[in-house]
């Protein structure tokens, strides 16, 4: 990708004491997962605890002036430091592409005041906020909750401790029972390696892999080593 871009990105994103360098970084590995994603200009996204926009940003990028990005976190608007989400959304509220998103703190996924139409996205994103759950079974009840909004899945994470990370784009989401029965076996194995860790939350390859015979399950897996996508 075009350092060009990335400058762009930076420039509409809150940093802290105008240290970009490391956020540069953080643009540039969004911006391949979106690339990853097959995300498209025009596309409507919704995106599952975007924090303080890192991939929101790098979303509302790729999908230009006719697309939108929905960004929503449970998490509170001073959250965070030394730049809260708030100020972070802010920033990129006031940025050139702030007329493609909408930003929302304190937004419960799980409430049942949280609906959305039938198809309303092309696209539900979560990315690298898995790690924030509680158990698999809230990834679990999550999918489940989400597979009539959008046409497509998108998830990244990486697990702290864990060697490797999925990084899987999802299509047609009323093939989620085979996601979820993915996740649970890949949540008991992870959870032998990594037994400290409070949460588990990824689809791991070698589970998601058996599935692929599955007609209503396009499958698009791969790893991140040393910033580059395999």
């Amino acid at each position: 990708m075009d350092r060009g871009s990335i400058e762009y990105i930076v420039g509409c994103m809150a940093t802290y004491n105008g240290e970009k360098e490391i956020q540069r970084i953080q643009t540039g590995h969004r911006l391949k997962l979106v690339e990853f994603w097959n995300i498209r200009k025009g596309d409507r996204v919704l995106e599952i605890g975007c924090g303080q926009g890192d991939t929101t940003a790098a979303l509302a990028y790729k999908v230009g002036n006719q697309g939108f990005v929905h960004g929503i976190d449970i998490a509170q608007a001073d959250y965070g430091g030394p730049i809260t989400l708030g100020e972070a959304r802010n920033q990129l509220l006031d940025s050139d592409m702030g007329d493609r998103m909408k930003i929302e703190f304190g937004v419960d996924v799980l409430s049942d005041e949280i609906d959305f139409p039938p198809m309303s996205f092309d696209y539900i994103v979560f990315s690298h906020c898995a790690f924030y759950l509680r158990s698999e079974e809230e990834l679990t009840v999550i999918l489940s909750k989400v597979q009539k909004w959008g046409s497509s899945f998108a998830l990244r994470n990486g697990i702290r401790g864990f060697k490797g990370s999925s990084n899987i784009h999802i299509s047609k989401l009323f093939s989620f029972k085979h996601i979820m029965n993915a996740s649970r076996k890949a949540v008991s194995q992870m959870c032998g390696h990594c037994s400290h860790l409070p949460i588990v939350c990824a689809l791991q390859r070698t589970r998601v892999g058996r599935l692929h015979g599955s007609k209503s399950f396009n499958r698009r897996i791969c790893r991140m080593d040393n910033g580059k996508l395999q």
